[in-house]
């Protein structure tokens, strides 16, 4: 009886654990989805078309200025331990120069002051923000950063859903620098007085040219069917851009959620051969079916919902294909990494974001949505393969 119980609750620190962790990693993609949920339901799809593209502007200029900050961090801190908190306060300093660095090229383009001051106060709290986000995991508080971060997300919902009828974008910056400040704020009571934050920039070459390998790979990595969502910003219009939008949204999210379940557990193997590779390969055909044919059908009914129809439902296939085939590569990459082929996944990688920068600029100037949305099913197909292809000279 008592080891029944044990191993319960050995069960439930594990599932506790996870869930901590994915509501971690999981927050800026949810907190996307969800604040592009809440203007679509609010104010409308031809609203969201015209605020995205500025929005987005933002959101690369944040991933910029964050320059691979926690990956970068955490390798350091790795290898000195001992000076944590100069390698801490020293990686802020270089993003707060890219911060202000990127405004002043903004400023070159005749943008708004008002504009140029909060996207300025935008980019400095979420570098503060998310350098928290590397102690919280350090100092064993991701409780504590969560419960703030997911906080000032509801805050900033709520504030736009009881706004006036119009959002522009200038509104929406208003909102975000205030809930942000809050957040900072927050997150402030519970770190600061260890980890007090630094305020003025520095220039390092030394630490951006190691970032800068860091970001060169997770840029390749992220731009890994994402390439359709920037190009779609540019040359669709304001309604077909929304539904196109948010397809991929929730194709992104639907990755997303993917990718965390599985590498929080279901990849379980340990010994790598090939039966055990191929068992945990049919775990994740089962489980992709499964959330793929959920994942596509909650979609159906929020396209329904927003009335975004302009898009015909053969979308529905290769996203499919694109979930399905994205729980398939997890324990594929798991294996590759395992062994080291980083080199390869990378090569790989930027194969398929080519192609899809490629084909996805042709098919969106021709106004080709579906075509569009299959290169990222066939590319995901491609990918698939060439994984195996790889192990299947190893394993």
């Amino acid at each position: 009886m008592q080891k029944l119980l044990t191993e319960s609750n050995v069960e439930i620190e594990l599932i506790l654990s996870m869930g901590k962790m994915f509501l971690l990693n999981s927050f800026k993609s949810i907190s996307f989805l969800a604040l592009t949920l809440v203007i679509l339901l609010k104010f409308g799809n031809l609203s969201w078309g015209q605020i995205s593209v500025y929005y987005l502007s933002l959101l690369v200029l944040q991933y910029i200025a964050l320059f691979s900050f926690e990956t970068f961090c955490q390798h350091s801190i790795l290898d000195n331990p001992a000076a944590t908190t100069s390698i801490w306060k020293d990686a802020i300093r270089v993003r707060l120069s890219i911060a202000y660095l990127l405004i002043a090229i903004l400023a070159l383009f005749k943008i708004p002051l008002t504009l140029l001051l909060l996207a300025t106060c935008y980019l400095i709290l979420q570098i503060y923000n998310e350098s928290y986000k590397v102690i919280a995991k350090l100092e064993d508080k991701i409780n504590s950063w969560n419960l703030i971060s997911w906080l000032s997300l509801i805050v900033t919902i709520g504030w736009i859903l009881f706004s006036k009828t119009q959002l522009s974008f200038q509104e929406l910056l208003i909102v975000l620098v205030v809930t942000q400040g809050m957040r900072l704020a927050l997150l402030c009571t519970y770190f600061y007085s260890t980890y007090p934050l630094p305020y003025l920039p520095r220039t390092d070459f030394t630490q951006l040219k190691k970032s800068g390998m860091y970001f060169l790979r997770s840029s390749i990595v992220l731009l890994n069917n994402k390439t359709p969502f920037l190009l779609g910003a540019i040359l669709l219009g304001s309604i077909s851009m929304s539904s196109f939008h948010m397809i991929l949204l929730w194709t992104y999210t639907g990755c997303t959620i993917i990718h965390l379940l599985g590498t929080s557990g279901i990849l379980d193997f340990t010994d790598l051969n090939r039966d055990a590779l191929k068992e945990s390969v049919l775990k994740m055909v089962i489980g992709g079916t499964v959330m793929g044919l959920t994942w596509v059908g909650i979609c159906l009914v929020f396209m329904n919902k927003f009335q975004m129809n302009s898009i015909s439902l053969w979308w529905i296939i290769p996203v499919f294909i694109l979930l399905l085939f994205t729980s398939i590569q997890l324990p594929l990459l798991h294996a590759l990494l395992k062994v080291k082929e980083d080199k390869n996944i990378l090569r790989i990688f930027a194969l398929c974001v080519t192609l899809q920068t490629i084909l996805g600029y042709w098919f969106l100037t021709q106004q080709e949505i579906i075509l569009c949305l299959w290169i990222l099913g066939l590319t995901a197909v491609l990918q698939t393969l060439l994984y195996m292809k790889v192990l299947s000279r190893i394993i």
